[in-house]
């Protein structure tokens, strides 16, 4: 699974992969999460044009918005300060690469 490639700067700029990987990362939390939406979005994969990659979106959107309400997203952004949020639309696009790397190690540690 690839990161969409306009968001990649984000992940990288912000070491984002590095941060959910941390031990002190709460990955069961959100592993558990990944699993409840995916259950969620079981039936609309039937749909006409709601795929695999169309699904992994909307997991790595909610995933995103977890991310944003909780808190430390932000607190670990503005802790690196390596990442200027001079707008809304920036800071989602930065809690939309933050669940693509929740998502990816997900992911990873299914293949295993």
């Amino acid at each position: 699974m690839r990161i969409p490639t306009h968001l990649q700067s984000r992940v990288k700029k912000l070491a984002l992969k590095s941060w959910v990987a941390d031990k002190q990362f709460p990955r069961d939390h959100y592993f558990e999460s990944i699993d409840t939406y995916e259950e969620r979005l079981a039936g609309l994969k039937t749909a006409d044009g709601y795929d695999e990659a169309t699904a992994n979106r909307s997991l790595a959107v909610m995933l995103g918005a977890e991310l944003n309400a909780e808190g430390a997203l932000n607190e670990y952004v503005v802790e690196t300060n390596t990442h200027d949020v001079e707008d809304d639309q920036e800071w989602t696009l930065i809690c939309e690469a933050a669940g693509w790397c929740v998502l990816q190690l997900y992911e990873r540690g299914r293949k295993r």
